[in-house]
C-alpha cells in the first residue's frame, strides 16, 4: 500500500468512510470497512485521526460544514428581502434536512448519529456555530417581546423538534406527504418561536 502524508491518509479515509456511510449506514462504519473501502491499513485510522472514534467526529463535521455554510448563505440571502420568522426557520432547517436526505436510504440511522454528536462534541457545536448565531441575528428583531435567554431557549427546542423530525420518529404515525409535512414542520416552528411571552 502507498504510504500517504497524514492528511492525505486522512482525506482518504473520510472519503471512504462517507462512501460506506452513504450507502450501507452507520453501522457498517467498522474500522476495517473503513479501511477496505480505502484501501489502506487498519493502523491507518489511528495515525491520520488517533482512532475510530477521531474519524467518526471528522466525519460529522465533514457532513455538517456545508450545513453550515449553505444555511448561512440561505439565512442571508432572506435577510435580504422582505421576510417572515417562517421563512428564516426554512433558511435554517432546510440546509440539514436535505443534507440528511441525500445521505441515502440510511439516512435516518444517520440523522440520530448526527443528533447525538451534536449533543456530545464540543467539535460538532463549533462546526454549526457560525449558522446558529446568524439565526439568532437575523430572528431576533422578529421578536423583540422575547428575551434573549428565553429565544435561546425556543431555539435549542426547535432544533429538537428538527432532530426528531430528522430521524423518522414522527413519520413512522404521518399520515400526510413529506413536502407537506416539511411545510407544516416550519409553521409549527415559526408559530413556537413567536409566541407570546407569558409572564
Amino acid at each position: 500500500m502507498v504510504r500517504r502524508s497524514r492528511d492525505k491518509q486522512a482525506e482518504v479515509l473520510l472519503a471512504a468512510a462517507e462512501r460506506v456511510l452513504r450507502s450501507e449506514g452507520f453501522n457498517a462504519l467498522s474500522v476495517r470497512r473503513i479501511t477496505t473501502e480505502a484501501e489502506a491499513n487498519i493502523a491507518s485510522v489511528t495515525y491520520a485521526f488517533g482512532g475510530k472514534e477521531g474519524l467518526l467526529q471528522a466525519l460529522v463535521v465533514r457532513i455538517l460544514t456545508p450545513v453550515t455554510v449553505e444555511r448561512v448563505r440561505r439565512l442571508n440571502a432572506v435577510a435580504r428581502r422582505e421576510h417572515e420568522v417562517a421563512d428564516l426557520v426554512a433558511a435554517f432547517a432546510d440546509p440539514l434536512l436535505d443534507c440528511l436526505q441525500q445521505l441515502g436510504p440510511h439516512y435516518e440511522a444517520v440523522a440520530t448519529w448526527v443528533g447525538e454528536s451534536i449533543e456530545h462534541s464540543s467539535l460538532t457545536v463549533h462546526t454549526m456555530e457560525p449558522g446558529l448565531q446568524r439565526f439568532v441575528e437575523v430572528l431576533s428583531p422578529h421578536l423583540p417581546h422575547l428575551p434573549i435567554d428565553i429565544l435561546y431557549f425556543r431555539i435549542r427546542t426547535a432544533v429538537g423538534a428538527i432532530h426528531h423530525y430528522a430521524t423518522g420518529l414522527t413519520r413512522t404515525m404521518q399520515t400526510i406527504p413529506d413536502v407537506t409535512a416539511d411545510h407544516q414542520l416550519r409553521l409549527f416552528i415559526a408559530g413556537g418561536l413567536a409566541a407570546p411571552l407569558d409572564e
